[in-house]
């Protein structure tokens, strides 16, 4: 016997009704999650994002914003620069996963006539979308930051959708975690490894580890078959944005150990001509400045330890001296 139309026409409500209950019920686990379910690790590094908006309210303007990666929390010293310039400044540097483009939108409604933001995007932000953000910014939408959703445009949005169900889980599984610790009275929250939200300090400097042993790395060569520069086209449209208010805004290339830098070099030389063909703003630097030894390195090709962040904060102020002062290119 053949199957009936009306059969065949059950079984596809079935599948329907099946397919509809099953993505609300997703949903509403995601928003009962991400608005609702605590995230209790308060140590762990991503928290840094919430005093840094503290810093940032606190101070007052003309003042410093630096934006940038792990290489920029690690490798520029805020506290100093603000010493020797006598202007305020905040390192709202966190990690690539985050995304610099998301970080530039949440620090816009913030930024006043006479402020500075310099921008120090990480090479390979010019590889893979990183820009666009990864799972780092899904955790600290999910985990810490909802109302963070708004600063995203619709692409970043649906470029971030394939990291929300793992960091979704891990939210659950850490906070179902928490609940068994009190009800056995076990410990919680004590988080382990150098990258801690403790770990950084008044300037959202991170410091932890400038007086720890560095730690052995090998150079290599870089992934960066999926080159893309719209980074650069983002950044001129948001200066366009900025001069319109008053804002000075300044681009860094970022730290990177000798090694890599030349295992590296053609990609390095196809990003700076890009940045400077095309970047609509000052450049304080060249690649070649912006390169350290080996042994003014932490624990990786990007994060410097004190003796090549105290470096780096020369280069930093005396760039800073040259062009904040007259506007020269």
């Amino acid at each position: 016997m053949g199957i009936k139309l009306n059969d065949l026409k059950m079984l596809w409500y079935k599948i329907i009704f099946f397919t509809v209950s099953t993505l609300i019920l997703v949903l509403m686990i995601s928003v009962v999650t991400i608005f609702l379910v605590p995230f209790k690790y308060e140590d762990d590094y991503i928290y840094a994002f919430i005093d840094k908006i503290k810093i940032l309210e606190r101070i007052p303007s003309p003042k410093l914003i630096v934006v940038g990666g792990s290489d920029i929390a690690l490798g520029v010293d805020c506290g100093k620069i603000e010493k020797i310039l006598n202007i305020p400044s905040v390192n709202f540097g966190l990690y690539g996963g985050v995304s610099i483009k998301f970080i530039l939108r949440f620090i816009k409604p913030y930024l006043k006539e006479n402020d500075i933001v310099l921008i120090m995007p990480a090479y390979l932000t010019f590889s893979d979308n990183l820009y666009e953000g990864e799972g780092g910014l899904a955790s600290l939408l999910v985990e810490i930051y909802p109302q963070g959703f708004k600063y995203l445009d619709f692409r970043q949005f649906v470029y971030l959708l394939k990291y929300f169900p793992k960091v979704i889980t891990e939210k659950n599984y850490f906070y179902l975690k928490y609940l068994i610790s009190r009800l056995t009275n076990q410990p919680y929250g004590i988080l382990e490894g150098n990258f801690v939200r403790s770990g950084f300090n008044q300037n959202g400097d991170f410091i932890w580890h400038l007086n720890r042993q560095p730690k052995t790395f090998t150079p290599s060569k870089w992934n960066t078959k999926n080159t893309s520069f719209e980074l650069t086209d983002f950044l001129n449209r948001y200066a366009d944005e900025l001069k319109t208010k008053g804002v000075k805004i300044y681009f860094s290339f970022p730290p990177v150990d000798i090694e890599d830098y030349n295992l590296n070099k053609g990609f390095i030389n196809l990003v700076e001509l890009n940045i400077r063909k095309k970047l609509n703003f000052d450049i304080l630097n060249k690649p070649e400045d912006t390169h350290f030894d080996m042994l003014e390195m932490y624990d990786s090709p990007y994060h410097l330890n004190a003796k090549g962040r105290e470096r780096f904060a020369v280069k930093i102020i005396n760039g800073l001296k040259t062009y904040a002062g007259d506007g020269r290119r």
